[in-house]
């Protein structure tokens, strides 16, 4: 049983880490990209490239038209 809980932890932390990567997080202080894996771990790490290239950052806004985008792609009344 602990060897399963350490196993999805250590999964979390390498899909946060590639977010951080795909991101371009430079260091604790680069708040727009930090904001960008953080959101980029929630949705997916799709997110991080559809916003860098449509907005080139992370906003409360771009989040809410992705999300929106997402739930008329895949018919849900949730997503993220």
């Amino acid at each position: 049983m602990e060897y399963k809980i350490l196993f999805i932890i250590e999964v979390g932390i390498q899909n946060f880490a590639n977010c951080l990567a795909t991101a371009k997080v430079l260091n604790i202080s680069d708040n727009n990209n930090l904001y960008l894996a953080l959101q980029g771990y929630n949705y997916g790490k799709a997110y991080i490239s559809w916003a860098s290239e449509i907005f080139r950052c992370y906003s409360k806004a771009n989040a809410k038209v992705y999300s929106d985008n997402k739930k008329n792609e895949l018919k849900v009344k949730v997503y993220g």
